[in-house]
């Protein structure tokens, strides 16, 4: 399933972070920058914009990551 991996870390993270705090909140930058990735890899591929993965719709922000990457070509 596209992003699971990236949704699962983000999930890791903010977990971490809420119970260690944000000094702990690592996983989360890396799964942000994951999900840009993503979205340029996406755009590459072909996909449309509304295309963004399932598991992130429930997430703003790696949504907003995710069409960060994507948007980073043509669309903002």
């Amino acid at each position: 399933m596209r992003g699971l991996e990236i949704r699962l870390k983000f999930a890791r993270g903010k977990l971490a972070a809420s119970i260690f705090g944000e000094e702990f909140a690592d996983e989360v930058w890396e799964a942000l920058a994951e999900a840009r990735a993503l979205g340029d890899y996406d755009y590459q591929e072909g996909r449309g914009f509304s295309d963004s993965p399932r598991l992130f719709k429930d997430e703003p922000v790696l949504l907003g990551a995710w069409r960060d990457g994507w948007g980073g070509w043509s669309v903002r």
